[in-house]
């Protein structure tokens, strides 16, 4: 009886292919300094579209009258969400079905945390807390 080679059967093995799938998209993504602008970009469009002055310069400025607030969004947290589902879906052995739906929660959860920084920062800034430790 002959045996596979072992890289065959490490590669067949879930834990291995997702911790590969994970170093590969968290190469990806760290390596990639637009995926903050791209978040950033999310909040002043949803910033805009509720008429509040905001803008980028460096990090997240946002001004209601008269005073504007400078916030640093946390970019660390998102690209672990944006580094798990990914992966699994790649890692899993499902059909294409559930991985699209994985992918589908994992962009999900990517708005929805974008939508709870919008609120936050937009009650901040409403009450004039300019300290950003809410964030670290």
């Amino acid at each position: 009886m002959q045996s596979e080679p072992l890289l065959f059967r490490a590669i067949r093995y879930f834990p291995v292919r997702f911790i590969l799938c994970g170093f590969f998209f968290a190469y990806v993504f760290l390596s990639s300094p637009q995926l903050g602008l791209f978040e950033d970009h999310v909040l002043v469009g949803l910033f805009g579209f509720f008429h509040i002055p905001a803008y980028i310069d460096q990090n997240l400025v946002v001004g209601i009258q008269h005073d504007t607030v400078q916030f640093q969004t946390p970019t660390d947290t998102q690209t672990l969400f944006l580094i798990f589902f990914p992966s699994l879906a790649v890692a899993t052995s499902a059909g294409l079905v559930v991985r699209l739906k994985i992918l589908l929660f994992g962009a999900i959860c990517f708005l929805s945390f974008a939508a709870t920084e919008f609120l936050i920062i937009y009650l901040m800034a409403l009450l004039g807390i300019s300290s950003q430790i809410l964030f670290m």
